[in-house]
């Protein structure tokens, strides 16, 4: 049994060898873009650096490596199709592999793209982390186990589908839509004017306006919200089943039922609506009423 085990070994060795390889992709070009153009980006496990400057045109550099280390077999297929369609930039990644591997891998893989300011973002990705700065125009992202962190971005629509994953804003202004399963929405400095958020699973940190105007809902079972209003003001509805609700001393208590709760803030008219079971919520504001 053992000789045996030690032929089949020695076999192994002797077909696929002992080695170590690199698979690699390298992209530096520069690429056209219409007036408020749109860039499509997909990707899987990168790390993504988007920057918004003063241009016309859109830089785009890639760098990708794969480095295995021992016994392997099979092949591995890697490339990035860049196209532009009616205007718009396609960034596109394609990847096969049937590659066995007995050892150990490393990779790196890194995308940097810088943009004109307004230009608008429709990103999908798995397991990628992105950081956006200065991008003036929309921004559309559907990824699962990712995170993104946006910095400067003073767009006025920003959509999320996230399973698992996190976003975390230093300001936001307009519409906001989030779909996330398992995640984290973290915003600073909030001027929006409406909340669409779905959630299951959730963390919401939010320090924001509400607007004469404003329109917020939250819902979602088994999530945890933190918000800080930090102007302006309006109704608060709470619905909800098995959960705790905290507020401050500016919010005025003007109805209670058994899973309802209905808060009023002085300095505006807007409307706050949070619902679900199993809910944390705590108001907070940041001026005293």
């Amino acid at each position: 049994m053992k000789k045996s085990l030690m032929l089949t070994l020695a076999l192994v060795t002797a077909v696929f060898g002992y080695s170590q390889n690199t698979t690699a992709f390298h992209l530096d070009e520069t690429y056209t873009l219409k007036n408020n153009g749109t860039i499509y980006l997909s990707l899987h496990d990168a790390g993504v650096s988007i920057m918004g400057e003063n241009r016309n045109d859109v830089a785009v550099k890639i760098d990708y490596e794969v480095t295995t280390k021992g016994i392997e077999w099979g092949s591995r297929e890697f490339n990035i199709e860049v196209t532009n369609q009616d205007g718009d930039l396609h960034i596109q990644e394609y990847r096969k592999s049937n590659k066995g591997l007995v050892g150990y891998s490393s990779s790196h893989y890194k995308v940097v793209i810088k943009a004109p300011y307004a230009s608008n973002w429709a990103i999908k990705g798995d397991d990628d982390n992105y950081t956006i700065n200065t991008i003036k125009g929309s921004i559309r992202i559907v990824a699962d186990d990712a995170e993104a962190v946006l910095e400067n971005c003073g767009g006025d629509s920003f959509y999320f589908d996230l399973d698992d994953g996190s976003i975390t804003m230093d300001r936001a202004t307009g519409q906001l839509t989030a779909r996330m399963d398992d995640g984290k929405l973290t915003i600073a400095n909030a001027t929006l004017e409406t909340i669409d958020y779905r959630s299951d699973d959730g963390e919401v940190s939010l320090q924001t306006t509400v607007g004469p105007n404003a329109m917020f809902k939250f819902i979602g079972d088994d999530t945890d919200y933190d918000i800080v209003v930090t102007r302006g003001g309006g109704t608060f509805t709470i619905k909800h089943d098995d959960g705790r609700i905290d507020y401050d001393s500016n919010f005025r208590l003007m109805d209670k039922e058994e899973n309802r709760l209905v808060l009023s803030l002085t300095g505006g008219r807007g409307k706050v609506i949070i619902s679900g079971d199993d809910i944390k919520v705590n108001l907070a504001a940041k001026e005293a009423r």
